[in-house]
């Protein structure tokens, strides 16, 4: 009985080991979206990261505009593309 319980437990970290190597490498490839001024959208027009923008709440936020609000603490998914108004993804969520 110990033996099927050591091989499931090593069978699961092993499992859990793997996805969290796969998200940090998935995060790493996003990183230079991060760091950059502007924020590609799906049609390749370049819109502005940093700035002023309106949280959710009505509160204004200065500085990169997937950053958490002061006020209700939460942080934008998305934003919108200041030319042809798609979305554009928050590059830290999986």
């Amino acid at each position: 009985m110990i033996p099927l319980k050591v091989g499931v437990w090593c069978s699961a970290t092993c499992w859990i080991g793997i996805r969290a190597g796969l998200r940090v490498i998935r995060l790493a490839s996003r990183g230079w979206l991060v760091l950059s001024e502007t924020l590609p959208c799906p049609r390749g027009h370049q819109t502005p990261s940093y700035g002023v923008f309106t949280c959710t709440c009505s509160a204004l936020i200065e500085g990169w505009v997937f950053s958490r609000c002061a006020v209700c603490g939460q942080a934008a998914g998305w934003m919108e593309c200041t030319e042809c108004g798609l979305p554009i993804r928050n590059p830290l969520r999986p």
